[in-house]
């Protein structure tokens, strides 16, 4: 039988969405076609709820078996949800019933949550990456399976089953080369905030990477708290911008691909998103701001004047009403 949307599941989703008002959020403003917002919202609050229950435990090598062994429990509760979920058997509660009509509306492969998972079950276990392609592994479940949604979310086309499928495009690998990229800016713009959390901080680079430019986990510490760091940390952004190059060139290759063939408010949102992250990209590349000094390098009104010149280039005339509601947002963080 299938789940319908309530209004109360709907508002619970979008204010849990809302509220770190990310780039996938803000962007998602400007979607014309609501089913899709409605969509995006009930599968990104979830996916927020599960990964903030996981980072908000600080210091989680010093949890010991017992607690380890709680989160993972938990896990294996909001797993069981999630299966419900996609079976049309949703606990009634606003995120379950909100991602069964989301998955009956958008089938995206119940796979793509496996992986996502299995990262929050590795966060769970390993505090730190040994090497990079142990970070590549991680990130397959944290970033690449939620971009892989996302790109399912605008590139799927209605069948006549009143569901929306993708039947001609590798969204799987855009949505792969597009979220590494994204999360290699993601992780140097937040490494700040990120090592002054709890007594260790966390730490997403490699300990290989780390050793290869002279760099420990105390120094990254005392970079934040001190707002400054040395040529030691330049090196090592060099080192993961030139990582991040070619996952944004094939990503961006892929949206230039499909995105004709997407209505224009989806053709401007995907562009948006990749405009976003190359822009913070080629700021952190620059190296004219030190990312321990605190500085936002990409402000709201840096994010409308991207938004207005993506529009202008993919010719897509903005909603006044959603150009508001995205101005809101981006001014609020």
């Amino acid at each position: 039988m299938p789940v319908e949307l309530r209004d109360e599941d709907f508002e619970v989703a979008q204010a849990l969405a809302a509220k770190d008002r990310s780039n996938l959020y803000l962007t998602s403003q400007f979607l014309v076609d609501r089913d899709r917002y409605r969509a995006f919202c009930a599968l990104y609050a979830l996916m927020r709820v599960i990964d903030d229950a996981i980072d908000g435990v600080v210091d989680k090598d010093l949890l010991g078996d017992a607690g380890r062994a709680a989160l993972q429990a938990d896990l294996d509760g909001w797993w069981a949800r999630i299966e419900a979920a996609y079976a049309g058997r949703p606990d009634d509660q606003p995120l379950d019933r909100a991602l069964a009509w989301a998955v009956q509306k958008f089938p995206v492969p119940i796979a793509l949550w496996h992986r996502f998972i299995e990262a929050m079950r590795y966060d769970v276990e390993h505090p730190r990456f040994a090497d990079f392609e142990t970070f590549v592994e991680y990130a397959e479940g944290a970033t690449v399976a939620p971009t892989t949604i996302y790109v399912y979310l605008l590139v799927a086309a209605p069948e006549a089953d009143g569901s929306f499928r993708v039947a001609d495009f590798d969204y799987r690998r855009c949505g792969r080369e597009l979220g590494l990229f994204a999360y290699l800016a993601h992780v140097l713009r937040d490494v700040r905030s990120d090592a002054l959390v709890g007594n260790r901080g966390l730490v997403y680079l490699g300990l290989a990477d780390l050793a290869a430019c002279d760099l420990t986990d105390r120094d990254l510490r005392r970079w934040a708290e001190a707002g400054c760091s040395d040529a030691r940390w330049q090196r090592l952004v060099r080192l993961l911008v030139e990582r991040a190059l070619p996952y944004h060139q094939r990503g961006a290759q892929l949206v230039a691909e499909v995105a004709p063939r997407l209505a224009p408010d989806r053709r401007f949102v995907l562009s948006l998103i990749v405009a976003y992250y190359r822009a913070l990209l080629e700021r952190i590349g620059a190296l004219q701001v030190d990312l321990f000094s605190g500085a936002e390098l990409l402000r709201g009104a840096d994010k409308l004047a991207i938004a207005l010149q993506v529009a202008h280039d993919v010719e897509f005339d903005i909603p006044a009403d959603a150009f508001e509601r995205f101005g809101r947002a981006a001014s609020s963080r």
